[in-house]
């Protein structure tokens, strides 16, 4: 968001096809609340959105968002790159009553005010 601020190019590895489980960090800290209080047995949550989303998804997201076209600059894929990842939340779901509250749309929109207003 910062190059997209300040106008510069952002890097592409690959066709944009890599998908990753993102999480608006308010929601991480709730979730660690959760767990420091856990009792039961689980020790170990995967904390996530449980939804994958392509590269080429959030920088679609990111342009709404900011309301810029975002000038990406395409570099070959990398063989370290994992096509897909995406969580499975349910034992944090189930043992600590905990999901996402934060629309990924509105976590982008709020990082972004954030961003603007401390730059």
């Amino acid at each position: 968001m910062r190059r997209i601020i300040n106008e510069q190019p952002i890097e592409l590895w690959g066709d944009g096809s890599v998908s990753r489980d993102y999480l608006y960090v308010d929601d991480v800290i709730d979730a660690f609340e959760l767990a420091m209080l856990h009792e039961g047995r689980s020790r170990v949550f995967n904390i996530g959105s449980g939804v994958s989303r392509t590269l080429n998804e959030v920088i679609a997201a990111l342009e709404n968002v900011t309301g810029k076209k975002i000038d990406i600059v395409r570099k070959d894929g990398r063989l370290v790159d994992i096509p897909v990842s995406v969580l499975d939340i349910s034992r944090a779901r189930n043992e600590l009553g905990w999901i996402p509250k934060t629309e990924f749309d509105a976590g982008l929109r709020s990082t972004f005010q954030w961003l603007i207003e401390t730059q």
